[in-house]
């Protein structure tokens, strides 16, 4: 009886929080997905041909309700044949990779709940994040199969 308590607890909780790979925007730099939550962060996946971009954003991770604006910053791997500039100074993302390949970013949702579309402000290095970035939510977008080699186009907007 107490097993079975128990797993009905689980499986209602997971059932009533949203799946973190459910929330997913189209955008000028391409797709991108809710990948993940490390601590406090949620974690974006984007690829630019070949090379994973992850942005970590603070205070997002678990935040499915009161969104609005946030801070974080997106990386990607060293040496991977990025066509960002390398950093003078080097950081280590939330999973502990060192990069050269880094800048700052803001983000403001557009609706305060999940899911939501949003408009950021990123930039390289220490300058402060200028370059704008829209996500928009596109019901009709496929994104089966995303990943670096067969990372869908965008469809509908």
């Amino acid at each position: 009886m107490y097993k079975t308590v128990c797993l009905g607890t689980a499986l209602l909780a997971l059932a009533a929080a949203p799946a973190l790979a459910d929330e997913a925007w189209v955008t000028e730099l391409g797709p991108v997905i809710y990948e993940d939550e490390i601590g406090q962060y949620a974690v974006f996946l984007h690829y630019d041909g070949p090379v994973a971009h992850r942005t970590y954003i603070r205070g997002l991770a678990g935040n499915f309700d009161n969104r609005g604006h946030f801070t974080g910053y997106w990386t990607e791997p060293e040496n991977a044949g990025s066509r960002t500039p390398a950093c003078d100074v080097a950081v280590a993302d939330e999973n502990g990779a060192i990069t050269h390949h880094w800048g700052r970013v803001e983000i403001d949702f557009l609706q305060p709940g999940f899911p939501g579309e949003w408009d950021a402000l990123i930039g390289n290095c220490h300058e402060a994040p200028s370059r704008s970035w829209n996500g928009r939510l596109d019901d009709s977008f496929d994104y089966s199969g995303f990943g670096p080699q067969q990372a869908p186009s965008p469809k509908g907007r």
